[in-house]
């Protein structure tokens, strides 16, 4: 799989609309009130030789005027939107600011909010507005010829199937190569790299609005130490908050408190340490222990079997389990000698198999998985177990309605329903139905109705996701030859092949991956979905700089890589939730907070 990674940020045409491969503006300064520490370089250039020639000058941004000045400086904190038309000389005050791709040694040495530079040879690579790869050969990723067969709102009504997207309305299809007759390729409004952009934003404005900028530590009240609430919109104030539920609320407060953790703990060894030396170390350590819950506690949650805990073990340079020793011993298989195979990816040199890294569409497709969301969010006592009688719809627990969940209900009831509850599972007639027509805030897609699953079936079509069957075989897995193949549930034979009209080869890779039986023992999804999260799982560690060559002292501190270290999902709740005695005795009893926890008694949990 890895040889196929294909990159779509290619060579662009004049004019096209890109931030990082041609010169789209960022957004604009003022002269006057600039808070960017501009130094004029030159009158008469263009747009391209100005940003070449601070490019040159060793200036991350440049600017440029309706005059037709050339302005370079390392640092912008911030924008104005553009005004749209043709101005003459002296008619307009602002300056269009651009990102050169040149990396300052700050740049370097700490994530940027954009994402460039984690790549120094490509600064661009990962960062927001580059565009998705592919995991296929792009002369299959095409748009679909068929794009309303079999018709998406009639399998969305029939099958109950949803994918996630949190791309926005305005970030459309735009080709920007030199072939025109090119598959279309898409930009992300976010970073790709794993860099925890959700809390910290991928843009420098967003960030400032989230920190105290005292002691490097994020925003949060003084009263309920919880993040501020946007009054606009009633959601939390952080890095992306598109899509907003009660579940995502509660991890972006544990998160958010986890850094400011950190930075006591900084504090406390650097006391001679600024605001931005404390949040930028706390960035990175944080980034690197979400890295490390995510891969060697939640994936074995989902993915729970000794091959696939074990290999997310040796990722992170953790002890392997007495079986897999006690299988290399019976086999006579030295831990010595197998060093130079069972070597971890973190703390070892980066390696980009020759592609500049991006997320894929192919990742992005088979990484849905809204069936884990209930239509009802049920609350538990947490003293005792049962249900405390509160009960919100999936509506009622999403956007503004997350927070007035905790406003008026006990936290300690919040996290232990979230500890003892099991998300839904992903198969077919799972999909949450209120997704399934849900009105959004009027901030996000100016409020329409959607049908999730009708919308995101499509966009598989338009962005060239090939059908199941195709998906296999391009990703070197063997096609169900029938529908009796793909799944064995007779009742969905039946159904598929009405809605597909017979031809398996028709059937959608989502629809296909929510179908596809029998599941390995313990699995949450099947091999289809799996080997393009293996592939892509492992790529975003190994491609990133400050998880590879940078994973040292000097970029972390002694003390940063023993908390990485140390560091579990166990422990960053008891530190986000220090007074929750019962919370001290539920995760002792815990092996993987991840899995359900442990009930209070034998019968707490009946209903």
């Amino acid at each position: 799989m890895i040889e196929r990674l294909i990159e779509t940020a290619d060579t662009p045409m004049n004019g096209c609309e890109d931030r990082t491969s041609c010169h789209l503006p960022l957004g604009c300064v003022t002269k006057k009130s600039s808070p960017f520490p501009y130094f004029r370089i030159k009158d008469g250039l263009t747009i391209e030789e100005c940003v070449n020639h601070c490019k040159d000058n060793r200036y991350a941004y440049a600017g440029f005027d309706h005059c037709r000045k050339c302005y370079c400086g390392d640092k912008i904190l911030k924008y104005v939107e553009c005004k749209k038309g043709k101005f003459g000389c002296g008619r307009s005050s602002q300056i269009k600011i651009f990102r050169t791709m040149f990396c300052t040694e700050e740049m370097k040495s700490v994530r940027t909010h954009d994402g460039t530079c984690n790549d120094l040879n490509h600064p661009a690579s990962g960062s927001r507005y580059y565009r998705f790869g592919r995991n296929i050969n792009r002369t299959k990723t095409f748009e679909d010829k068929n794009l309303l067969e079999p018709c998406p709102r009639k399998l969305s009504k029939r099958l109950g199937t949803d994918i996630q997207d949190t791309a926005k309305k305005s970030m459309v299809s735009i080709r920007c190569e030199k072939n025109k007759d090119g598959a279309a390729t898409f930009q992300n409004d976010n970073t790709h790299w794993w860099d925890g952009s959700q809390l910290y934003a991928s843009d420098d404005q967003t960030n400032a609005r989230l920190r105290s900028f005292e002691d490097g530590k994020m925003k949060v009240s003084d009263k309920d130490g919880l993040l501020p609430i946007d009054k606009k919109t009633g959601i939390d104030i952080t890095g992306f908050s598109q899509n907003w539920w009660i579940g995502l609320s509660l991890l972006h407060n544990i998160f958010s408190l986890e850094h400011n953790s950190i930075c006591d703990m900084l504090k406390l060894h650097y006391p001679n340490w600024d605001d931005q030396k404390l949040y930028d170390t706390a960035r990175l350590i944080n980034v690197a222990g979400l890295q490390k819950i995510h891969t060697v506690e939640w994936t074995p949650a989902v993915l729970n079997s000794s091959a696939l805990r074990n290999g997310v073990y040796l990722n992170f340079d953790l002890p392997l389990e007495k079986e897999i020793y006690d299988w290399m011993a019976d086999h006579k298989i030295s831990v010595s000698a197998s060093a130079d195979i069972l070597k971890p990816l973190v703390g070892q040199p980066s390696e980009y198999h020759g592609v500049p890294f991006s997320l894929t569409e192919e990742f992005v497709a088979v990484y849905r998985m809204h069936p884990f969301l209930p239509d009802d969010l049920y609350l538990r006592n947490a003293s005792n177990g049962q249900r405390t009688g509160k009960s919100y719809s999936l509506p009622e627990y999403s956007f503004a309605g997350a927070r007035k969940i905790i406003k008026e209900s006990s936290m300690d009831d919040i996290v232990f329903t979230f500890g003892v509850e099991h998300p839904g599972a992903l198969r077919l007639h799972n999909y949450p139905k209120h997704l399934m027509n849900l009105k959004l805030p009027n901030h996000q897609q100016d409020g329409e109705t959607i049908d999730l699953a009708t919308v995101d079936i499509l966009r598989d079509r338009e962005r060239g996701i090939p059908r199941y069957n195709e998906f296999r075989r391009l990703t070197n897995l063997a096609p169900a030859e029938t529908f009796e193949k793909l799944t064995r549930n007779k009742q969905h034979q039946v159904l598929l092949k009405e809605l597909y009209d017979g031809d398996i080869e028709k059937v959608d890779l989502l629809i296909g991956c929510l179908a596809e039986d029998p599941l390995p023992d313990g699995w949450g999804f099947g091999e289809t979905a799996f080997n393009i999260f293996l592939t892509m799982a492992s790529r975003r560690v190994q491609v990133d700089r400050f998880m590879t060559d940078n994973y040292n002292d000097e970029t972390y501190s002694p003390e940063g890589l023993k908390w990485i270290k140390d560091t579990d999902m166990k422990k960053v709740l008891l530190r986000a939730f220090p007074k929750m005695e019962w919370l001290k005795a539920t995760m002792a009893k815990t092996k993987n907070a991840f899995w359900p926890w442990p009930a209070i008694s034998a019968n707490s949990l009946k209903e």
